[in-house]
Parts: C-alpha cells; structure tokens; sequence
C-alpha cells in the first residue's frame, strides 16, 4: 500500500517533480547529552505532554488540498518534552523545558517527538494545508534524532500521504580554525561517503521518501558557502560508493553574491538556501525587498550554470531567547515576525522554483522562532497563508532579464600575505572596483559595486563587499586570476571601471559576450578606466 501510494504521487509529479544554517543551534554532528550521554527513543516518551484533545488518531481522516505543487518546511524531531531537545547540549532546568528557548508557544506545548501522536497532528495540519514534503533535519547517523526519524516519523499514521527528505551537515571534524570546511581534510572523504552510505541504506528504502525525476531521491547539505578544497572530488567519490543516483541539493547563503558558481555546479545538482536571514541590521531593515532580489539573482546564477533552484520563504527570526550554550551571540538582530511579509513573500517566490517547489524555514524551528505550526501567538495564521497562497495550480513563472556576460582576465594576482610578512590576507587579488558602467544603445547602466548591485551578480573571481565610510568596493581576482559577471543589459559597447590595482599596473583583458574588447591597463591609484 505504502508503495503504491509513493508511485501515485511520482505520477502527481511527473518527470519534472523536484525534487543555512539548518536550525544554526544543531550542533548536528555532536549529539549529546548535557553528561556527554546520548539518549536513545523510546516506544512510550517519558514525558507525554500533548493531551489526547491536542493530538490526532489514525481514526482522523485527513482533508487534503488537492494541488501539483511541492510544498516543503523544514521538520525537526529533537524535542524531547520535559527532558530539553534530544542529545543537544541545553541545560534540562528550565522549568518549562525546551520551551524557555523560544519566545513562541506552540499549541501543543512542550512535545516529545518521540510520541507518534505528536508527529501525526504535524503531518495532519500539514497535509490539510497543501504541505507535502518534509525535509528532516538528522543528527549523525544512528544518534537519537536519527532514530527517531526512522522509528517514529517514518512509521505514523499519516507518513503514507508526506514526502520526506534528509538534512544533515559537513562534518565538524574537518572544519579549521577560521571556521570554514576544509574538503582536502584527510577525513573528508571518509565521513562525507559515511553520511552517504547511511542515508542510501536507512533513509532511501523507505516508500516515502521523495524522489526526483528519474527516481534520484535528494540528500540536502545546508550552509555549505563556509566550504573550501575538493569538495567536488569529495562528493563524487561519496556519490560512487553508493547504488541510488543522489540528488544532492546544496545551501548556499543568498544573501551572498553567487560567486562560486562553478564550484557548487560541480557538487550539487539543485540550491537551496536553509533562510534569508542574515545578522546585518541594514540587510534586516530591507528584507522585504532584498530578499526577492536576492531569490532572482541566484535563480539566474543557477541556470547559468544548469543548477536547479528552490526558493525559500523565511518567517522571521530571533534566537533572543536561546540559553548561551544554545546561541549563537552572531545571530542575535532578530526579524521580526510579520504574517503580511510571509504572505507577499510566499506570492512573489512561489513562482521561482524549478519543478513548482518552494520550502518554508520552518515548521517548527522554535529556538529561531522561525516556526509556523500552529502557536498560541499566531494560531493557524501562517497555514492558512500556504494553503491560501502556495496549495493552488495557478503559479506564475515571472519573467527574467537578458543577461549578458563580462569576463576580466587579469595578467597577474597578488596574495598579500606573500607580498607582506604581517599580513594574513590569502586571498588573489587584483583590482578593486568601486563603480563599474556599461554603455549601450539605450544609455548606460551603473552598478556600484559593493553597494547596490540589483540585478547584476558574479559568478567566480570577486570578494566580499568593503566600506571605508565614503565608498565601497569589491577585490577581483580569485585563484583562476578571473571575474565573471552578468548585468541585465544587452548590447553593451563599452565597459567603464571605476577602480584600482594591487599593484602599480595591471592588465585586464575584457569579454562581453562572445566579443573580445580589448584590454584595460589599470593603476595602482583610484581611476576611470575604460574599453573605449
């Protein structure tokens, strides 16, 4: 039965069907208890919580919308009731449990998700509000999180009618003292095909987990901008050790510029970023619109590079409340909550996604209170917005700007800290450019670099945005001494750059489109140089 009912909703999807931080208080690798002992599920919690009133039966029949969308929400199971989130290190004092980490209530208060009732009224208030795909974020392979998802979620009363997809994260082991994942680790490839095996063999077999296309089922890997090394080659060798053909969905930042494009398309078949929240007070400030233009510019960025795209619908965000061996002190400007936002957002992304898909972070991330089960602050209000605005037919695909590629090729680039015993600076720097305009028939299109770049991106060779109060800029360069860019504009007849070298001079080839333009000798002081 189970198995039939999978094969009717590939149907429903047909050939096309789709398929960071992951919950940044996870600690998903590093699964203990407070005493450094790891709980295991059991058949009957401890702690039952939710009353029969507030939880659902098999008895219960389930209204679904009746839609040909994916509509996923991130879906966490390490609420252990009473006794704090299971094997995180949280303090078990509070007197409320695991909801003093939250400034949100949920309706069915301090659950346990090891209860099977529990997990029935998620998926029932899901599935009657158009939701049918669950992404799960796991702990490391046989943890109390993972069983829990196996034993319990996999195995309610409603699992027959959900999609089911699993998150898990790079390994803290090869993470270097900068923070970032470093993928020429020794043990890269060993704990990557580790995650890979367990999944395929305990995750994969299961009737209801999502498949993809040709029946690639996906694997998602959130906030995975912080990698470096061989990533690719890591990836593959874990992808060849496995019998199902993966589908590996990556979560870079979109509040970043896509500007390693060609490294992810060499891991990652789709996108998709974990939540738009970034800790700026200026970004927050203007998320309603940034973050749609966020969401067009990776979209673009993607299909540049035959990358799948998934848009992500981020409710609000305030981690305020976290215990400090919970928190993470760089998460702490909180975005606020605001079911209108929610709604524009849910109209303007909803049409973005390859294969009609779209994610909300999240169900129930309470201590990023990004949650939208039901809460006595807000009841039914954000399920009702997804039924409303997501669960119908009737998505719009907007329509996207010409784009035309610039590439700069430079002759040279310099790494500082070579250059400058004192420095610590690895990066292969060029040219830093504060302006740059191109002149087309229609007039001139300018982009400071740095600041408001709208719908130009870059895709390779460009750095993080600077500041000193009275400009800002962006370095050129990268390891393939290269900058590729697109800017929403055609038939460009001339590049102009406002900008400056690493060293005395600097010569830069330029491309746009197919057409060569010449070179541009740029100085070391701040100068309007132009293919002219």
């Amino acid at each position: 039965m189970r198995e039939e009912l999978r094969r009717r909703r590939l149907l429903q999807l047909g050939g096309a069907g789709i398929a960071g931080l992951a919950g940044c208080s996870s600690n998903e690798n590093q699964l203990e208890t407070p005493s450094g002992q790891e709980r295991t599920p059991t058949a009957t919690p401890p702690s039952e919580t939710p009353t029969e009133e507030t939880t659902t039966s098999t008895s219960d029949p389930v209204d679904e919308i009746d839609h040909d969308k994916l509509i996923g929400v991130q879906y966490y199971a390490w609420y252990w009731g009473d006794e704090g989130f299971g094997g995180q290190f949280l303090s078990t004092d509070a007197p409320d449990s695991w909801l003093s980490a939250t400034p949100g209530t949920p309706e069915l208060g301090a659950y346990d998700s090891r209860d099977v009732e529990v997990v029935n009224q998620h998926m029932k208030w899901c599935l009657e509000h158009g939701i049918n795909w669950w992404i799960i974020t796991g702990g490391r392979p046989d943890g109390p999180i993972d069983t829990t998802i196996r034993d319990v979620v996999f195995e309610a009363d409603y699992a027959d009618q959900m999609n089911f997809t699993l998150l898990v994260g790079f390994p803290p082991e090869i993470r270097d003292d900068d923070g970032r994942f470093d993928f020429d680790h020794p043990r890269a490839e060993e704990l990557i095909t580790r995650w890979f095996t367990h999944w395929a063999d305990h995750h994969v077999p299961d009737p209801n987990y999502l498949r993809l296309g040709d029946d690639r089922p996906p694997l998602y890997f959130w906030s995975t901008s912080g990698a470096k090394g061989d990533m690719p080659g890591v990836f593959q060798a874990a992808r060849d050790a496995v019998d199902v053909d993966a589908y590996v969905i990556g979560g870079p930042d979109y509040y970043n510029q896509p500007r390693r494009m060609s490294y992810n398309a060499e891991t990652f078949d789709a996108v998709l970023d974990y939540h738009s929240y970034f800790p700026d007070e200026a970004f927050l400030d203007a998320f309603d619109t940034a973050v749609i233009e966020n969401h067009q510019r990776w979209r673009a960025a993607a299909h540049e590079y035959n990358l799948e795209f998934i848009p992500t619908v981020t409710p609000g965000f305030d981690h305020r409340e976290a215990p400090a061996e919970f928190r993470d002190d760089r998460l702490l400007p909180a975005l606020e909550r605001s079911p209108e936002r929610f709604r524009d957002h849910c109209r303007q992304l909803r049409g973005l996604g390859d294969h009609d898909a779209i994610v909300i972070t999240s169900f129930n991330e309470w201590p990023e209170y990004s949650a939208i089960e039901p809460s006595e602050e807000y009841d039914m209000t954000y399920l009702e917005t997804v039924a409303e605005e997501l669960a119908r037919t009737d998505w719009e695909t907007p329509s996207s700007p010409a784009l035309t590629p610039i590439v700069l090729e430079y002759e040279q680039t310099v790494e500082p800290a070579e250059q400058n015993p004192d420095s610590d600076d690895t990066r292969e720097l060029a040219v830093m450019v504060d302006q740059l305009r191109v002149a087309t028939a229609d007039g001139t299109l300018a982009v400071d670099i740095g600041g408001d770049e709208g719908q130009t991106f870059f895709t390779e060779g460009v750095y993080g945005s600077e500041s000193d109060g009275e400009r800002t800029w962006r370095w050129f360069g990268g390891e393939t001494a290269q900058t590729r860019l697109f800017v929403p504009t055609t038939d460009i007849s001339e590049l102009i750059l406002v900008a400056r070298a690493v060293t005395d001079n600097i010569t830069v080839t330029v491309r746009i489109g197919d057409t060569q333009m010449g070179t541009i000798a740029i100085g070391g002081a701040w100068n309007t140089y132009s293919t002219g």
